[in-house]
């Protein structure tokens, strides 16, 4: 439940974002109640980004805009952006006559 409540958080730059979800069982009823509090902390931003050995087409897809210092951090992006990276590089790799292989 915290993971689900904290990606919103981290996907705005609340990287250091604390979540408390307090449960309270009420056994006779089957239910349970939450109390959810959330500190978000200070918003994280983009610093210096160097890309190498991406082609002009792939470099667009992490910053269109061209500058990415100062924009409001997106702790999901690098994680995300690499596995695209990566399966795309398998697709290329599969494309070529020969190769037979499973990327995930």
């Amino acid at each position: 439940m915290r993971e689900m409540i904290a990606t919103p958080y981290r996907t705005q730059g609340y990287i250091d974002a604390k979540i408390d979800a307090v449960p309270v069982l009420d056994r006779a009823a089957h239910t349970v109640d939450y109390t959810i509090t959330v500190q978000s902390g200070p918003v994280y931003h983009m610093g210096k980004l160097t890309m190498v050995n991406l082609s002009d087409r792939q470099k667009p897809r992490w910053c269109p805009t061209g500058n990415c210092a100062r924009r409001v951090f997106n702790a999901d992006l690098i994680p995300k952006f690499m596995a695209d990276y990566h399966k795309s590089r398998a697709e290329q790799l599969q494309s070529i006559r020969g190769w037979s292989f499973d990327a995930k």
